[in-house]
């Protein structure tokens, strides 16, 4: 599948979701900062979210309610960035949370999925919500940018050959009447 993919070229870290999890539940009154920062400190490769249940910060409810604000938030930035992009329609947006489930609960998967993104699409709109959150490292920018000046190269050179073969064909027609 071409998630996996695109996760390893543009990566989400657990702290950056835990990072989402964690302003969302203070903002709740659900926990405070140094509930935050006390299971961050007992990270044992488990999220936030996991950590704060099994301390008794957080129950299994306002866990859940925290993850699906999260969600929530996320698929509406990715969506208003997709279509401000001119990738999608809103109808697409809300095609796609309509049919989001647990087996596919992002956004831009189900969009790619459903064929109305391609991966790089993704991908880049992926990248601009790392930028704009301050996540980006410079190697994934430039990675991306090098990969579509490479893309532009390509089409501009697939662009001339068509031109090239139009003048030739010009050239035919005109040898023809003379």
């Amino acid at each position: 599948m071409v998630f996996g993919f695109l996760r390893s070229r543009i990566k989400t870290k657990p702290e950056e979701d835990d990072t989402s999890f964690g302003n969302i539940a203070t903002k709740l009154g659900y926990c405070n900062q140094e509930d935050i920062a006390d299971a961050r400190a007992k990270q044992e490769g488990r999220s936030l979210k996991e950590r704060l249940v099994e301390h008794g910060k957080l129950s299994e409810a306002q866990a859940d309610e925290v993850k699906a604000l999260v969600r929530n938030r996320d698929d509406t930035q990715f969506g208003m960035e997709a279509v401000q992009r001119g990738f999608i329609t809103d109808d697409d947006v809300g095609q796609a949370r309509a049919h989001r489930d647990a087996k596919t609960p992002r956004m831009g998967e189900i969009l790619v999925e459903n064929k109305k993104l391609t991966a790089e699409q993704l991908e880049e709109i992926l990248l601009c919500q790392k930028v704009d959150r301050g996540l980006a490292k410079a190697d994934e920018i430039h990675q991306h940018h090098s990969r579509q000046k490479n893309k532009l190269f390509l089409r501009i050179k697939e662009n001339l050959t068509e031109v090239d073969k139009a003048q030739a064909r010009v050239g035919n027609m005109l040898a023809k009447k003379a």
